[in-house]
């Protein structure tokens, strides 16, 4: 079988081994293979979770996990082979060789995490009804080896955390969103975002582009007026305006009003402008919340109105 040997899985690969850990049911592949694709936290942050962390929210179906300035490691750990927990003797090697105040290891930043797969959330659900703290392991190992076996390849909590961005991007979560989620620097500018987020989303959508967000599209046409998408690209010195025109599109602000005939035999590029009197509404449309752009408002319905998430 042809094999994506990049640092993220791709749908096929990710079903295919989220089958075998039901299959297998053993709780340290679990853990990292039913939390990590869709939490997006680090190796130091699934291994030290707590319970006291994370607001369940039941009425929605989605659950914040809230990651604190530093990680306290954990009291228990499996014990060897899995088949029990015990206490542990000393701080775990992460916090051993960590930079922070003893006893504890720095995340990737202090953030909240909305959760809204119920793979992830019965995971987490399973583990912290019997534990306050996630029973100190290492993600990665058995999701290697398991991943090996499977799929032939080497998969680890960091492949898990892009496959993260990988699934964000699907859902057309904006970049600001994606950084603010990763703990970097929020930025609204693609072209800002660390390198190895920038070439993941390239290589699996189309939905980004590195310069051009909706709402400066949607000010520029009710400036000048109407425009091929060719005029754009060039204007905003970028490759596509795909993204911001079906997005302002399906908002109902911009609309095609024509062709523009630019030589005596077609065919004739569209011509995009913006509505008269048109404005775009910020709001959750779900719950009127007043969000403060087309961002907020998506991320908003994503995390906290999941069921109606598009």
């Amino acid at each position: 079988m042809n094999r994506n040997h990049s640092g993220f899985l791709t749908d096929e690969e990710l079903e295919e081994l989220l089958e075998a850990v039901d299959r297998r049911g053993k709780i340290t592949e679990k853990i990292p293979l039913n939390i990590g694709p869709f939490t997006g936290l680090t190796n130091s942050e699934l291994r030290h979770l707590r319970a006291s962390w994370i607001d369940w929210m039941p009425e929605q179906d989605v659950i914040g996990i809230s990651i604190p300035e530093s990680l306290p490691c954990t009291s228990i750990r499996f014990t060897d082979g899995a088949t029990g927990i015990t206490s542990r003797d000393e701080p775990c090697q992460i916090c051993r060789e960590s930079s922070a105040p003893e006893g504890r290891c720095w995340p990737k930043k202090k953030r909240t995490i909305y959760v809204n797969s119920s793979r992830a959330i019965e995971q987490l659900e399973s583990i912290f009804t019997l534990y306050d703290e996630m029973p100190a392991t290492e993600p990665s190992t058995p999701a290697r080896n398991l991943s090996k076996e499977v799929l032939g390849k080497s998969v680890t909590m960091t492949t898990l955390r892009n496959t993260h961005i990988r699934l964000l991007g699907k859902r057309g979560l904006p970049i600001e969103d994606i950084t603010t989620r990763l703990g970097h620097t929020p930025t609204t500018v693609f072209g800002q975002a660390p390198l190895y987020i920038q070439q993941i989303l390239r290589s699996t959508t189309d939905s980004y582009s590195a310069h051009l967000q909706p709402q400066a599209l949607f000010d520029f046409l009710k400036q000048h007026g109407p425009m091929t998408r060719k005029e754009l690209c060039e204007h905003f010195d970028t490759s596509t305006v795909q993204y911001p025109i079906t997005t302002l599109e399906s908002e109902g602000v911009v609309e095609r009003v024509g062709k523009k005939r630019t030589r005596e035999h077609g065919p004739y590029p569209d011509l995009y402008d913006a509505i008269d009197d048109a404005k775009l509404d910020h709001s959750c449309p779900i719950c009127s919340k007043e969000l403060n752009s087309l961002r907020g408002r998506s991320v908003h319905i994503a995390q906290v109105h999941p069921s109606k998430h598009e």
